[in-house]
């Protein structure tokens, strides 16, 4: 131990507890005083390491240098967003927002000198502890490791589609409109806004399975192309070594480990097999410019077709393969690439013409009336948010990107992993136009189809980084947000399964011609699909396209019929939720008669059930 060494090195450790400090600011105080303690014991271990000042004169690397910056930075916004200091800055007669804003810029600059000492350490190249590294982080058990984690999640899928019988509407929806022949259901579709083929895909399942209940199985239906992605990375993985196996074993964990992933996997929309199609498509993309075979360009055109049957913006995502692919065939001038994209482009196009004429007169409906709110600078910055989470993912996510961008990607792996990393922002691009053009059309959901593309982006290129160390620490962040998102979405399951089932429990005691009455169209529509009973809106209409498509939604408006249906002894129990507290009572005025509380229940919001009985 070297005392003079370590007094040298004690403002590199008290920097260094203030820099875990500030990361954990959110958690708790217990965090931060923990965060000194490991200062003071880096303070000790730190007397065996050189003088870290002379160790920064001496390698003098500028990019260790801006990403400490960004990291401090960032532990001073993260510091900025969950601590206060009300009753201190009341004392003071300051401000509080302007004395947390001092102390966050305080303890960033404290915290600068560790972390520009561990940015310039882990951003080191060379050397004995590099090649442990490569060798551990390429080596078969980690794969493993990474690719059961990535069961482990579909396992707590698969066991959620069983435990949860939650359905929101639009998934109601999709149950009632696969109801329908395969006519029909084109036919209905067309007055949507989506195209067919997701509604075909669940319906074949559906049929083809005739005893199992529907919910379950569309569930199990939607966390299939998940499956399959998985099955690929570990095949992928096992066979080959090396960057690959690396990269096959992160993106296993990403499938299901990333911010929205573990919540679109079961649920009963198109999206999880849009993301399929999409990401399919840019791996063939990524095969036809290695390989230049038929079967890629084959791959191509099928997923591509496939994705654009599926959803509109899974189009717009999907043709950043065909794009990567058409710059591959230029920047070669390979004429007979061109020739075969030229053929490729022109049957996707003739193939997807039929649904191309039904595509423009959803946009003229569109035009007139839609659902979605006028896009703000907030609701960018959400998209930004569902992409990444509110954590520390997108500091990870840019840094990996930043660094991969340094070693000067070439080739065909070059050009396939950066359209792999701005799929998601050019779907955001396309839609912010078309938003402008035509009227607000995007959603932060609609960015689902390109996770797929986005994670395979990431995972190759953190792959490839010729620095091991920050591949560990990425590797972290990336671990500690799949187990972040997990307990978030055991947590939701849990709440929607528990409050599901106690409107369930309500229903079993109901009779079956009992007629339920809901006061919002959310919950009329919810109610349509947890059972086969007619649903009835009190003075609410839902839109003739749900009419057409549902076999139990009615609309209610007059209290005379309240008044016929008691008389004739049936029961008429009202679903009131909070926003329309009174409805029942006043109904039950109109009608002559008297409204009794029978119950309180739930679908992820409280409900409150009356029954309207004679005075």
């Amino acid at each position: 131990m070297n005392g003079k060494r370590m007094l040298q090195n004690l403002p590199f450790a008290v920097s260094g507890g203030v820099l875990l400090a500030l990361w954990a600011a959110g958690n708790s105080k217990k965090a931060v005083l923990l965060c000194g303690v490991l200062a003071l014991a880096a303070a000790v271990a730190l007397g065996r390491a050189p003088a870290l000042g002379r160790w920064l004169r001496a390698r003098r690397d500028p990019l260790g240098a801006v990403c400490g910056a960004l990291a401090a930075a960032w532990g001073g916004v993260l510091f900025a967003g969950n601590w206060k200091f009300e009753g201190i800055a009341a004392r003071l007669g300051l401000a509080p927002g302007m004395l947390v804003a001092v102390l966050a810029v305080a303890a960033a600059l404290a915290a600068l000198p560790a972390a520009v000492a561990l940015a310039t350490w882990l951003l080191q190249r060379g050397g004995v502890l590099e090649d442990r590294c490569r060798a551990v982080l390429e080596s078969r058990p980690v794969f493993g490791i990474l690719w059961l984690c990535g069961a482990a999640l579909l396992a707590l899928q698969v066991y959620f589609v069983v435990a949860n019988p939650y359905i929101w509407q639009d998934e109601v929806f999709t149950l009632k409109l696969i109801r329908h022949p395969v006519g029909e259901l084109v036919a209905l579709t067309a007055v949507d806004v989506h195209p067919p083929l997701y509604y075909l895909i669940v319906k074949a399942f559906v049929t083809a399975l005739p005893g199992v209940p529907a919910i379950p199985l569309a569930k199990l239906v939607s966390l299939l192309p998940y499956l399959l992605l998985w099955l690929g990375a570990g095949v992928g993985g096992w066979r080959r070594s090396g960057p690959v196996r690396l990269g096959a074993g992160v993106f296993a964990l990403c499938l299901g480990g990333m911010p929205k992933l573990l919540d679109y996997g079961t649920e009963i929309r198109m999206y999880s097999w849009g993301l399929f199609f999409v990401t399919g498509g840019l791996l063939a993309a990524w095969y036809t410019a290695r390989t230049g075979k038929v079967r890629g360009w084959v791959g191509l055109l099928s997923f591509g077709l496939l994705a654009s049957y599926t959803h509109y913006f899974a189009c717009v995502a999907v043709a950043v393969a065909y794009l990567a692919l058409l710059v591959w065939q230029l920047v070669r001038r390979d004429r007979r690439g061109l020739l075969r994209w030229g053929i490729a482009a022109a049957v996707t196009v003739a193939a997807y013409l039929p649904w191309l004429f039904v595509l423009l007169a959803q946009l003229r409906t569109v035009q007139g009336n839609y659902w979605i709110e006028p896009i703000t600078l907030q609701t960018v910055q959400g998209y930004g948010t569902f992409l990444f989470g509110s954590g520390s993912l997108w500091v990870a996510v840019a840094l990996v990107a930043v660094l991969w961008l340094t070693t000067r990607p070439r080739g065909a792996d070059g050009l396939c992993i950066g359209a792999a990393l701005l799929c998601p922002f050019w779907t955001i691009a396309v839609g912010l136009v078309a938003s402008a053009v035509v009227r607000p059309v995007f959603v932060a959901r609609y960015l689902v189809p390109e996770l797929g593309c986005l994670w395979l982006g990431v995972a190759a290129a953190l792959a490839l980084l010729p620095r091991q160390r920050i591949k560990v620490v990425v590797l972290a962040v990336l671990l500690a947000t799949a187990w972040g998102d997990t307990r978030a979405f055991v947590a939701d399951q849990q709440y929607q399964a528990s409050e599901t089932r106690s409107t369930l429990a309500v229903l079993d005691t109901l009779p079956q011609d009992a007629k339920l009455v809901s006061t919002a169209t959310r919950v009329q529509e919810k109610l349509a699909g947890l059972c086969e009973r007619e649903s009835y809106g009190w003075q609410v209409t839902p839109g003739e396209l749900p009419k057409s498509v549902y076999d139990n939604l009615y609309d209610l408006t007059d209290a005379a019929t309240l008044t016929h249906w008691v008389e004739a002894g049936r029961t008429v129990c009202f679903f009131e939720d909070a926003a329309n507290a009174g409805a029942a009572q006043k109904a039950a005025q109109q009608a002559g008669l008297q409204a009794r509380p029978l119950a309180e229940c739930g679908l992820c919001e409280p409900l409150t059930v009356w029954e309207i009985v004679k005075k």
